[in-house]
């Protein structure tokens, strides 16, 4: 399958994230201080908002087609939505003490995360005139920066710096699974993923045989299922071991498509068997499905 690239990409920009709108037809990324609005259907740039800080995070409102939720540097949070065939910032607030790592915008609420350790709720009306972002809730996730969350169903899933991962009630705001890992296996730096069924850990190292592997969580019985990434037609060596470890992962229905440094594996969730093993020229850093 032959790729496209986007136009009006920045080659010297780094991508920190990006996201799908809920239809598929539109692609927003964040480039570094950039909120940038391609088109899927002809890969054009529509738009380019400046909101001179570094972004980190970015998410569409699944309500209105033409809002974006971007998560930046020092804790900020802005709206940026598109006015009378005009996009811009429609709203800046000081939501957190420190970067916003991962913002979500669900049916029920924004959500976010930060490097000050706290996850948030908000709730976010838009009108013609005015958009307003009230925090509701908020919990520690964690005893260090809240690197990334995903939410399936009624569960939220953090994943943070203290080598911890935990499943939440989204409505009590009670954890009620801790996973934690030793300092060696466990990557800080990456995010969850997760669907309906399964919750999968990225960047982590097998307990038993210390390769590169899958880390599974079954919601609702918490089986922990590791599905090891070193098979034959997939090794790297680093200082003599060979493992890959999951730098992304994101859930297709039943598959789950996870990458490590430059290979891309494709597991299927009901067999736990790899289904395919493809090189990339280059290191895999961020991965979005589009169905």
């Amino acid at each position: 399958m032959a790729g496209r690239c986007l136009e009006g990409i920045n080659s010297d920009l780094g991508i920190n994230s990006l996201d799908v709108r809920c239809d598929s037809k539109k692609l927003c990324t964040a480039e570094e201080s950039l909120v940038s609005v391609y088109s899927l259907q002809d890969y054009s740039v529509k738009a380019q908002v400046n909101l001179k800080t570094e972004i980190l995070s970015v998410s569409w409102s699944p309500f209105k087609t033409n809002c974006i939720a971007a998560g930046c540097s020092m804790g900020c949070l802005f709206i940026v939505r598109k006015i009378r065939s005009e996009w811009k910032s429609a709203m800046r607030l000081n939501l957190h003490a420190l970067d916003i790592s991962t913002v979500i915008w669900t049916q029920e609420s924004l959500i976010t995360c930060s490097f000050d350790n706290f996850v948030k709720f908000s709730s976010v009306r838009v009108s013609e005139e005015e958009c307003v972002v009230e925090p509701k809730s908020q919990i520690k996730a964690h005893e260090g920066w809240v690197k990334g969350i995903c939410v399936s169903g009624d569960y939220l899933i953090s994943q943070g710096s203290d080598f911890c991962t935990r499943v939440w009630y989204k409505q009590e705001l009670v954890f009620v699974l801790e996973y934690l890992e030793s300092t060696e296996s466990l990557n800080p730096t990456q995010v969850p993923s997760c669907n309906g069924d399964w919750v999968c850990l990225s960047g982590t190292r097998s307990g038993v045989t210390g390769e590169g592997c899958a880390t599974l969580v079954k919601l609702g019985t918490w089986q922990v299922v590791e599905v090891p990434l070193s098979v034959t037609k997939g090794i790297f060596k680093r200082s003599g071991e060979e493992f890959v470890f999951v730098e992304v992962c994101v859930f297709v229905k039943d598959k789950l498509v996870t990458a490590g440094n430059s290979t891309v594996f494709v597991l299927d969730t009901k067999s736990l068997h790899l289904e395919l093993v493809e090189r990339l020229p280059c290191e895999v850093m961020f991965s979005v499905i589009v169905t």
